[in-house]
Parts: structure tokens; C-alpha cells; sequence
């Protein structure tokens, strides 16, 4: 049975397939097919790996399926794990409640984000800058092609939706650096209930270690209407650090009264650049910054991040320039004429 793509690194294996339609029989097919091709084509008779499937529906067979790891060999030396990413509700099936080496390579240092606007694109340039091996996420870039080139040493910078987040459970330890911009009543047409959102959203920072980084936004009312349970700064596990454009922070990343983003830790403030560096317009990409600054904090130099911001003018299809204002009066008027 053919796939449509697989990776191999060492003992770790992946393979991806599409089908409009799932069922258990196709995965038990598609674990035999990979069997064959690792043990008689590949000559591996050890190692762990992923069945990713990409499908519009799947049977509720084949969803309890994913919840379990199939073994071969005498000591089970071989094994294989599946995933289920299903189209038409957007929800993502894996490993259940079982930790094992596949699924962290399904998570494997992932620095999420969990956001509303495009800050990921500039998170992405401050690594790049620093010379980290990245991937993308929503912006263009699929990530599952590069898994085969991801290595220990790398940084990988995933945008989450609420609706990828809200079968996410049980990451172990994950992600590195957990970035929740803001909570507003917005999704009620996917999420039973505001909830469900919210808990979705938790799901990026609940299973973090206290070594592990978690970024807030200090101007955000995290309770939505100041309901405890809805109030994120109490499910932080890790390190937490802020962002603000209205008052200092500690540690983290702020606008200060002259209009200077800072980065503050262990009571340093280190002036960065003047907001007015930003080529991007708009106020809320300043927040984006502070964000972006806040997560790689330590990780990226000033000068760097001062570099990004004075030369990145954002990726197509997001604040891009189309056509300067006055030519397009005159072309309008032109073919009115």
C-alpha cells in the first residue's frame, strides 16, 4: 500500500497517509504495509514510529485505534503508533493517555503558540536570526515535511489553534516555551461553550515542567469577567514571564514612558530599541514584539531583534503592500474616465 510520504532517522520512522475516509481495517492495512517496508525493504528490525493519517471523517473504530501502539517481535523491538487528523472537525487523535518515545517525537521540542494575530512570524525571524533550524505552523509552511531534519539542538515554532489545542492532552512535559497572547470571547461557533475554549487553550501550558517557560499578557484579564476558574495565571507550571504596553514587568518584555521596549529579568531592565524600529504599523505589533521578546528572552540578542525589526515587513497576505494609496486613486479615476 503506497504512502504519501515517510521520514526515517536512525530507529525513529514516519509515515503519513491521505484518505477521505478512515476505518480500523485501513490502519491495521497501512501498520502492515509499514511492517513489510521497514523489516524487508529498510532491513530494520527495531525502532519506534508514527502512522500519521490525514482524513476528512474518521470511524469511531479507527479513532479508538489511535489510542493504542501495535508491536512486533518477540520483545516487541518494533513499534508502531498511529495519528488521526480528521478534516471536517478538526480534531487530532493520538496515543490516548500513553506516553512513549512516539509521541515525543510527535511534540518533539516544540516551542507552541497560542495566538490570535501573526507574532509567530516574528518569533520566527529572531530565531532565524540567532541560526536556529525552524518551522512554521499557520503561516504558510506545513511542518510535517521537515520532521526527518529536526534534531535535539533545534528550535521548532508552532502556531496553535484552540481547535488543534483541544485534543492536546497529556504532552509530558511540552512544550518548551507556551505563549497565550490573550482569552476573548471568540470561537463560541466551534467551542460548545467559553469554557471549552479556555480549557483548550490551557492545554499549552498545563503540561509544562517548572524549568519550562510560560508567557502571559499582563494586560489581559486571563478570568474573562474574573471567574477563578477561567484565570490562567493559576494553571502556570513553569517559569512565568509577562508582556505589557502599559506598565513594567518582571520578568519580561514592556513599553516603557518614552516609548522604549524593554526586557526586564532578576531585576535587569535592558532597553531594546525604540518602538518607532518597528517597520510593521500598528500598535498591536508593538505587543507583538513585546510578546516575541518575552519568549526568546536570553535566547536572542538585542541586536538581533533590532535587526528583524527594522528590516521584517511581514509575510504575504498579512499587512502587505498592494498598491501605494495615490496610484491606486489615479487608476481608479483612470477607469472612470
Amino acid at each position: 500500500m503506497p504512502f504519501d510520504a515517510r521520514a526515517m532517522k536512525k530507529k525513529e520512522f514516519f509515515y503519513v497517509v491521505e484518505t477521505e475516509a478512515l476505518t480500523r481495517g485501513d490502519i491495521l492495512a497501512y501498520s502492515d504495509a509499514a511492517f513489510t517496508d521497514l523489516t524487508v525493504q529498510k532491513m530494520k528490525r527495531s525502532g519506534s514510529g508514527v502512522i500519521l493519517f490525514v482524513t476528512d471523517t474518521a470511524g469511531e473504530d479507527a479513532i479508538d485505534l489511535s489510542k493504542s501502539i501495535t508491536c512486533y517481535g518477540k520483545r516487541d523491538q518494533l513499534q508502531i503508533a498511529y495519528a488521526i487528523a480528521e478534516a471536517d472537525t478538526g480534531r487530532v487523535y493520538f496515543l490516548g493517555n500513553r506516553v512513549s518515545k512516539c509521541q515525543q517525537m510527535i511534540a518533539f521540542s516544540v516551542i507552541a503558540v497560542s495566538l490570535i494575530v501573526c507574532e509567530e512570524c516574528t518569533v520566527l525571524k529572531f530565531c532565524q536570526s540567532k541560526g536556529f533550524h525552524l518551522f512554521g505552523g499557520n503561516i504558510g509552511k506545513a511542518m510535517l515535511p521537515y520532521l526527518e531534519d529536526l534534531t535535539p539542538s533545534d528550535y521548532a515554532v508552532c502556531e496553535l489553534s484552540s481547535f488543534q489545542l483541544l485534543t492536546m492532552g497529556n504532552l509530558v512535559h511540552q512544550p518548551d516555551i507556551a505563549v497565550v497572547t490573550n482569552i476573548e470571547s471568540t470561537h463560541l461557533d466551534h467551542h460548545i461553550s467559553l469554557d471549552e475554549y479556555v480549557d483548550a487553550k490551557r492545554n499549552v501550558l498545563i503540561y509544562q515542567s517548572p524549568s519550562q517557560r510560560t508567557v502571559l499578557n499582563a494586560d489581559c484579564d486571563y478570568s474573562i469577567g474574573h471567574r477563578v476558574y477561567h484565570d490562567m495565571r493559576y494553571d502556570v507550571r513553569g517559569k512565568l514571564a509577562e508582556f505589557s504596553l502599559e506598565k513594567p514587568v518582571n520578568p519580561g518584555a514592556y513599553l516603557d514612558d518614552n516609548d522604549n521596549i524593554v526586557y526586564a529579568e532578576d531585576g535587569k531592565v535592558t532597553q531594546i530599541m525604540p518602538a518607532s524600529d518597528i517597520r510593521l504599523p500598528g500598535r498591536h505589533n508593538i505587543a507583538n514584539y513585546c510578546t516575541a521578546i518575552a519568549a526568546v528572552g536570553g535566547l536572542v540578542q538585542p541586536e538581533q531583534i533590532r535587526e528583524v525589526a527594522r528590516t521584517f515587513g511581514g509575510v504575504e497576505h498579512r499587512i502587505e503592500p498592494c498598491l501605494p494609496l495615490q496610484s491606486f486613486c489615479m487608476e481608479r479615476l483612470i477607469s472612470f474616465s
